[in-house]
C-alpha cells in the first residue's frame, strides 16, 4: 500500500518532465534561424568563392520564359545587382517555395545571400539589414515598412 501511494506523484512528476522538455523544444524552435533554407546555407563561409556558393544552393524554383528575365535569375533564384562603392554586389535570394519574379521579396519566402566581387559576404536576415545600410543597397524589410506608412498616410489623408 505505501508504494501506491507515490503512484499519483510519479505521474504528476512525469507530465511536469514531459511539459518541461515541450515547452523547452518551443522556445528553441522560436529562437532558431528564421532564415529559408538555412539548412543548406549554413555550410557557406564568408570568403566562399561564388561559384561553390551557387553549387551550394542548388536548383531555386523560379522559371521565366521572358528573354528579358535572364539576368534576373540565377539557377532558379532571384538575383540582383548593385555597384557599391566602386565594387559589383550581388544579391541571390535563397527561395524552395514556387513563384515568380514579380512575387516581393518577403522574410517568409527568401534569404538573402550577398556576394562582393565574386566572393560570399554574408547571408541572412541578421546579416543583410546593416550591410545593406552600410553599403546604401535596398531592404525589402525596411522598404517595405516605409512604404506602408507612405500608404497609411496617403490613405488617412484622403
Amino acid at each position: 500500500m505505501h508504494a501506491m501511494s507515490f503512484a499519483p506523484v510519479r505521474r504528476f512528476r512525469s507530465a511536469a518532465v514531459t511539459l518541461s522538455l515541450l515547452g523547452t523544444t518551443l522556445f528553441v524552435a522560436a529562437c532558431g534561424p528564421s532564415d529559408v533554407g538555412a539548412s543548406r546555407l549554413k555550410s557557406l563561409k564568408p570568403g566562399t568563392d561564388r561559384s561553390v556558393v551557387v553549387a551550394s544552393m542548388g536548383a531555386g524554383p523560379l522559371a521565366s520564359n521572358v528573354a528579358t528575365d535572364g539576368p534576373r535569375l540565377v539557377n532558379g533564384f532571384r538575383r540582383q545587382a548593385f555597384v557599391s562603392e566602386g565594387r559589383m554586389v550581388e544579391v541571390l535570394w535563397y527561395r524552395e517555395a514556387p513563384g515568380s519574379l514579380n512575387d516581393p521579396i518577403l522574410r517568409e519566402n527568401e534569404t538573402p545571400v550577398v556576394i562582393e566581387a565574386d566572393t560570399l559576404v554574408g547571408w541572412g536576415w541578421k546579416f543583410y539589414p546593416q550591410y545593406a545600410s552600410d553599403h546604401n543597397l535596398p531592404d525589402p524589410e525596411r522598404d517595405r515598412r516605409w512604404q506602408d506608412s507612405v500608404n497609411k498616410a496617403a490613405q488617412k489623408a484622403s
